[in-house]
């Protein structure tokens, strides 16, 4: 099948959020040669691989991760060099930032101290392949995602 013409049917595209809707034509429509064995949450992927991040359906893990409260935000998205992400919430403290690749390995990991309501942050992915990826805030057993691609 052709999918450069067909809507994937994400979750909530304009939004970043890439997973796929139910009835997505990318579920199960990919091929397992070459395709990482875990989506970019990490969870596995079945025998019959889904077309893109996001294994839809995947199992999830023993341990999760409540959602972290605030709007996480990345803009320069995609790029090919710097983008800027912001959070902005209540939450005050130790927050770690993390950028993870398709397979789920993190790739950068940095300890912030968040002492106000806005946290800004400037990141550099010319060492990036071209791709795509999930940056990551984890505050307190609370995480929220966002996905971004690099050119």
């Amino acid at each position: 099948m052709d999918f450069n013409d067909t809507d994937p049917k994400f979750t909530d595209a304009s939004n970043g959020d890439l997973t796929l809707n139910n009835d997505s034509p990318c579920i199960d429509a990919g091929v397992n040669e070459g395709a990482p064995n875990k989506d970019i949450d990490g969870n596995s992927r079945d025998g019959n691989p889904d077309i893109g991040a996001y294994e839809a359906n995947a199992a999830t893990s023993i341990f999760q991760l409540e959602t972290l409260d605030g709007e996480w935000k990345i803009y320069g998205n995609p790029t090919s060099d710097l983008f800027k992400a912001t959070w902005n919430s209540q939450t005050r403290g130790t927050v770690f930032y993390r950028i993870l690749d398709l397979s789920g390995s993190i790739i950068h990991q940095t300890q912030i101290e968040k002492k106000s309501e806005l946290l800004e942050l400037d990141f550099s992915a010319r060492h990036l392949p071209a791709g795509n990826y999930k940056a990551q805030l984890i505050h307190q057993n609370k995480l929220t995602s966002v996905g971004f691609i690099k050119t």
